[in-house]
This record gives structure tokens, sequence and C-alpha cells, in this order.
């Protein structure tokens, strides 16, 4: 029989890892963040008295879908039940058994969303058109909570399939030639070389302080932003590295020219995808362009491996990314109101304030760099639907040729 249950702590999140991880990895969900460990060292390091509420259903002591939420605020004056999740660490997803009865799990899981006490459910961000997504908002629409999905962004990936020489092929001329002359020059001034580190053991936290040192000697240092910055996030990244490795996700990768390492990637590694999630170069070095220097030569050692078979660059499509993308996803945040007038009120408010404060913001940029702009500031109402789903900008994943 199908039981709704919720974990209500960092601690009895740990208790559940066994239950946790075995449905992360009978789940569509690849990247390891969505583990229970890493959720609860993200409670742990960044809200560690916020509630906490991670939703289970289970049956026979096995969990079939379950949904980490946190306590948060979506402004000054608004509570809302969010994902642990922020600009340092994106842990938690929502995980679904792919052998359960989905119509009978979701339907529970949906009842455990509209009991939680928060008015509103912002939950961002998420790859809101996967269909584990798609087949939550049916569920939330069928058991009569309001929904919205709002987009933010695309997310590049690169399909690791077929030879190193097609994949190639299908780059921009532009990008081919960048790429080869980056090579010339940078071969000109000494040998490359990737120093690549999976169990690092004692050597990881050097290691990270190394990585930590170069990306703060790029541009990330001179503005502030860099972890070595925030000593606090250092010890963040050390915590989850440290967990990465013990669990065998961990990739922590190095460009060196000749003795010197002078870019890195911190990534790890999980059901065949591999997930780039921080770069950084030495700004000394930027004419050599080391951090596509790093990417290109990562990415044609994963076509040779054979081992991975998916990289997700786990962030905005950039210039950086899409010159190396086979495909991307919509990632952006999900709104849900349970069922209370409070919380309908709240999200009705949400989508009819929304197109008024990005023409707002359209307009006083108009006016700050070209004049105003009347037509940016024209009415244009867009349509909420009451116990559905409001879709804004939503796109579909289109492969690149």
């Amino acid at each position: 029989m199908l039981k709704l249950s919720y974990l209500r702590s960092a601690e009895e999140l740990r208790k559940a890892a066994p239950q946790w991880d075995a449905l992360w990895q009978r789940s569509e969900v690849s990247a390891p963040f969505a583990r229970a460990e890493f959720g609860a060292q993200w409670l742990t390091h960044f809200r560690p008295d916020a509630a906490f509420y991670g939703l289970v259903v289970e049956e026979d002591e096995t969990f079939l879908a379950a949904l980490p939420l946190v306590g948060r605020r979506s402004s000054k004056w608004t509570a809302c039940g969010g994902m642990p999740s922020n600009a340092w660490g994106l842990c938690g997803d929502l995980l679904l058994d792919a052998a359960a009865d989905e119509s009978a799990v979701l339907d529970l899981l949906v009842e455990g969303l509209n009991e939680v006490p928060w008015p509103l459910l912002c939950l961002a961000p998420v790859a809101y058109e996967a269909p584990r997504w798609q087949a939550l908002l049916a569920a939330a629409r069928g058991r009569g909570l309001d929904s919205m999905a709002v987009f933010s962004q695309r997310v590049g990936q690169v399909q690791i399939d077929g030879r190193w020489d097609d994949y190639q092929a299908q780059w921009s001329g532009n990008h081919r030639r960048h790429i080869r002359k980056a090579f010339r020059r940078a071969k000109q001034s000494g040998n490359l070389s990737l120093a690549v580190y999976t169990q690092p053991a004692a050597q990881l936290p050097t290691l990270l302080r190394r990585a930590c040192e170069i990306e703060d000697r790029s541009w990330k240092g001179a503005a502030g932003t860099s972890i070595l910055r925030a000593p606090t996030l250092f010890d963040w990244y050390l915590g989850q590295a440290g967990r990465m490795a013990d669990l065998g996700h961990l990739q922590l990768t190095f460009l060196k020219q000749d003795d010197r390492s002078i870019a890195f990637e911190y990534g790890c590694r999980a059901k065949g995808a591999y997930y780039s999630t921080k770069v950084g170069y030495d700004g000394a070095y930027a004419a050599l362009s080391p951090g596509q220097l790093l990417r290109a030569m990562l990415l044609e050692e994963f076509f040779g491996s054979g081992d991975v078979r998916l990289v997700d660059f786990w962030g905005p499509l950039t210039d950086a990314t899409a010159k190396w993308a086979t495909r991307d996803y919509a990632v952006g945040k999900l709104l849900i109101a349970p069922r209370r007038f409070v919380s309908r009120l709240a999200l009705a408010g949400y989508a009819a304030a929304r197109p008024c404060w990005r023409r707002l913001r359209s307009c006083l940029s108009s006016s700050t760099n070209v004049g105003w702009d009347q037509r940016a500031c024209e009415h244009r109402p867009t349509i909420f639907e009451a116990s559905g789903v409001g879709h804004e900008g939503m796109g579909r994943t289109s492969p690149k040729a």
C-alpha cells in the first residue's frame, strides 16, 4: 500500500539515504547532486534553521517518489517552499521510480504538496519539460492545484556519440579555426597536458585550493566574486568534493602548460553523464583561450573512452558553451499553489504582475539607453489558466546540426 511520509531534517534525510539513493538510481535523474547526502549538506551549510519537508511516497519501505522542499522567501514579505538550491549548489530534484504506477504515486505526492505549510511553492531551477516534471504538473492539475511554469534559460549538452572527428565537423568554421589557432599558440609556449583527479584523498584540499587560486587570478578575483573571496564557500566546496570523491562522482581536471596549471574544471560523473559545474582559468594566460583548450581536450578524451555518453554544462547557455553544444533544454521555475484561497490569490497575482514588471523594466532600460519607446510599454495581457498550467516562454529541446 502506498504511503506518504515526510523527512523533517538533514539528519533524517541522511538516515534515509539508502532508500533515497536507490530511488535516484532507478529514476531518470543522473545528476548526483540529487542524492541524499548533498541535499543534507546544503541544508546544514546554507539553511540550518529553515523548515524542511522531504516528501516521500513509499511502499513496503521502498521509496517510489521523493521531492525535497525547504522554507525560503520569494520576496521580503512572502514565504514559500523551494528547492535546496542556490548559486553554489543545485541539490534538489524530483525523483520518480520509472517502474512505479506513476499516476497513483504522483497523486499522493501532490496531496503532500497541498499539505505543506507554505502558501506557495516556487521550485527552481527545474528542467520543467522533462517527463517527470510534466507528469507532476498533470497530477497537480488533476487534483485541483493551480500551477505555472516560467522559463529562465536553456542549458547546453553534448551527446557523446560517434567519432571525435565527426563531432568536430559539426562545429562552425569560426570555432574550428579558433581552436586550431589556440592550440598552435599554446604549444609554441610549452607542452599542454591534462591532469585528472577522481580519488585525490589527502590531496583534495591542496588540489581544490589550487583550482580556487586559478579562479582568483581571473576576472572573478578582481570583481570579488571568486570562491576565495568568501572563505565559507571554500569549506562548502571542499565538503561537497570530499563526498563526491567518496561516492565515486568527482572529477577535478587541470590544464597544464609544462608544469603550471593554467585552467581547471570542477565536475562530476554519474550514470554515464558528466556535469561541468565550475570552470576557471588564469587571467595571465587569457590570450591562449585556456578554458576552451581544456574543454576541447576533455571532450576528446570522452569521445575516446566511451564511458561518458552525455556532457551537461550545468548552467546558462552562453556563447562559450553554445559553440560546443549539440542540443539544449529549458530550465525555469514552477509555481504551485495549494488548494487554499490565499495561495491561489498569490499565484494569480504573480501571473498578472509579472508581464507588467517585465514591461516596466523594458521601458526603464529603453529610456536609459535609447530613449522612451512607447511600443515597449503597450499592454499585452497574458492568459493565466486557473487549475492548470500557465506557460511563459516554454521551448522545446532542439538538437543542433
